[in-house]
């Protein structure tokens, strides 16, 4: 009797559905990448040994740039076998890259999970401009003048410890006003 694989009806389960390890068959581990050999170029690329099945390129969440290795599915394992033995060692752009093949009970099921998603640049510095230039509610504005308050009160009373009797332009009033409201 054979089990019935499970109907994955939502959305988030079919997005965390991964191969299971006897499915990935094939992988190559290709490292030592260079600047610019990014997905539709290794596609290309390796389409010359076979038909590539997935690609992943790994890269980083801050900038989106290539982390430098690659993992590469072919069809069959034997075209895998071949790649890695090609490509070791080969000369690209004035880098050696390093090509492996992974045994199917080696690689992690979730290794190309978000292969088929098309890679979009992040926009983390406009998220970061957004929460910068946000407007801060009544009870954060007051606690930022508190804090900066306290700050130049700390580099005023640092400033009389050497000798030095300064009021800073616009904060001294300020300053005296919340000493006033704290006795």
């Amino acid at each position: 009797m054979t089990e019935e694989p499970k109907v994955l009806k939502s959305t988030k389960a079919r997005k965390r559905r991964v191969q299971a390890p006897n499915e990935i068959h094939g992988v190559v581990y290709i490292g030592h990448l260079t600047e610019g050999f990014c997905e539709p170029q290794m596609r290309e690329y390796f389409k010359q040994f076979g038909n590539v099945k997935q690609l992943r390129l790994s890269r980083s969440k801050r900038t989106g740039g290539s982390k430098g290795y690659a993992f590469v599915q072919f069809e069959n394992d034997e075209v895998a076998k071949i790649v890695a033995d090609t490509m070791n060692g080969y000369s690209m752009f004035k880098k050696v890259m390093t090509c492996q093949h992974v045994p199917a009970e080696k690689v992690h099921p979730s290794v190309f999970r978000g292969a088929q998603r098309i890679f979009r640049r992040p926009k983390a510095h406009l998220l970061a401009g957004q929460r910068h230039n946000k407007v801060l509610t009544e009870r954060k504005e007051k606690l930022a003048a508190r804090k900066l308050k306290n700050k130049m009160q700390k580099r005023l009373d640092k400033l009389n410890k050497l000798g030095v009797n300064y009021t800073l332009p616009g904060h001294g009033n300020e300053i005296a006003e919340a000493k006033s409201e704290e006795k």
